[in-house]
């Protein structure tokens, strides 16, 4: 049913990694083992950060982080309020989606490369695969195995 299954993408997981700041994710001493992860992630187009010091690190090069997911209006404002707190550093604006319609706009948005300024969304379950090709790359499973951010 649509609404019923959202996957969210590798990037809002490692924006939640950031929000939470777990510390199951604290930066470990670098490993052969750990660079040698990162360089087979790398060389396949994965994004591998050995470090939560280098997420927070390049997100305040950055400075801003756009979202765009299907949480209510005030599950949203409540979650961009504690990043704001948690990272005042960096500007957040986080915007709502709903309905398949919206989706499936959003999609062609996408696709036409009409969304380079976003940074996390949701992704509709019934048309994931669509979007695969247009998504960031990031090793998430590979970081939290050698003890990364």
């Amino acid at each position: 049913m649509f609404g019923q299954v959202v996957i969210i993408n590798l990037m809002a997981l490692a924006v939640a990694m950031l929000m939470v700041g777990s510390t199951a994710f604290a930066a470990a001493a670098p490993s052969a083992a750990l660079a040698k992860a990162k360089k087979e992630a790398e060389a396949k187009g994965y994004v591998f950060l050995a470090a939560r010091d280098e997420i927070v690190s390049k997100a305040k090069q950055e400075g801003k982080v756009r979202v765009l997911a299907s949480i209510s209006d005030y599950i949203l404002k409540e979650l961009t309020a504690g990043f704001r707190k948690r990272y005042p550093f960096i500007e957040i604006r986080a915007d709502e989606i709903r309905g398949a319609d919206a989706y499936l706009r959003f999609l062609q948005e996408v696709k036409a490369g009409l969304t380079k300024g976003l940074d996390v969304n949701d992704l509709y379950a019934d048309i994931y695969n669509e979007y695969h090709q247009h998504q960031k790359k990031i090793d998430i499973l590979g970081m939290a195995e050698h003890g990364g951010p």
